[in-house]
């Protein structure tokens, strides 16, 4: 009787062992890794036939590891081609089955434009605020800053706005991307009123262009006669680093509240 009862838990553990699901591998196999190189190297030498071998690839392999870095390329080879719907799917397919891969986030920012272009911004706001853009490359790097720049303006939240286009200048290639950048700065922040000011700047934190805008907060409240919120201002700039320029412009904007003139 205890033999057959042995016997019987013996019998259960290996049925329990057999139904268990078999652990996913830490890595992809060699035959991944070579069908998939095989298929980005396709695309690079031709879109239709890249597009084909990178499909075919997810269908034969979507619990790969390297689903989420085959779905990125051929999301983009679709989306040019006229098929946005197509990789729309095939996007959220990955990001369903593989949330927290090294391409993960590239395929949500896809996914985030994909939604923008057909005007669906809500809903591309709430996905773009999940990209980590630390973990995108730079080119990705800077298409999310533009994108996030842009939802925050849509949305009407300046001083978000200010802030990815703070991020987008630093991520900037050359002098012409930042001078481009530096001109749509500006633009928004002469539309700004004082507190509006003040919330972008406070946001910012010792990026520029928080220095320009302690400086404008701290200029309209002297206009405006508000003595201690120019004090306040002027002395938030004064910690930040200065441009020649702006040294000269905190230096007159000192004397005139000494002075008690507006």
């Amino acid at each position: 009787m205890k033999r057959l009862a042995v016997a019987s838990v013996l019998a259960l553990s290996f049925t329990a062992c057999i139904s268990l699901p078999r652990p996913r591998l830490l890595g992809p196999t060699d035959a991944e890794r070579r069908e998939y190189d095989a298929a980005i190297a396709a695309a690079r030498r031709d879109a239709r036939q890249g597009s084909a071998r990178l499909a075919a690839f997810l269908e034969r392999n979507p619990d790969s590891t390297l689903a989420d870095d085959a779905v990125v390329p051929l999301a983009r080879l679709e989306v040019k081609a006229g098929k946005s719907e197509q990789a729309e799917k095939r996007l959220r397919d990955v990001l369903r089955t593989h949330p927290k891969e090294n391409r993960a986030d590239a395929a949500r920012l896809e996914l985030a434009e994909i939604l923008t272009a057909r005007g669906e911004r809500e809903a591309a706001w709430k996905l773009a605020q999940r990209i980590q853009p630390s973990l995108l490359s730079d080119d990705e790097r800077r298409d999310a800053y533009r994108l996030l720049a842009d939802l925050s303006r849509d949305r009407g939240d300046t001083a978000a706005q200010l802030e990815w286009l703070a991020r987008l200048r630093t991520a900037s290639r050359d002098d012409a991307e930042v001078a481009s950048v530096d001109r749509e700065i500006d633009t928004v922040i002469v539309r700004l009123p004082v507190d509006g000011l003040v919330r972008a700047a406070e946001r910012l934190g010792r990026r520029v262009p928080a220095t320009e805008l302690w400086l404008r907060a701290g200029e309209m409240s002297l206009r405006a006669g508000d003595r201690s919120g120019a004090a306040r201002a002027l002395a938030e700039a004064e910690r930040l680093p200065l441009q020649p320029d702006e040294a000269q412009q905190l230096v007159r904007l000192q004397s005139l509240l000494q002075s008690g003139r507006g």
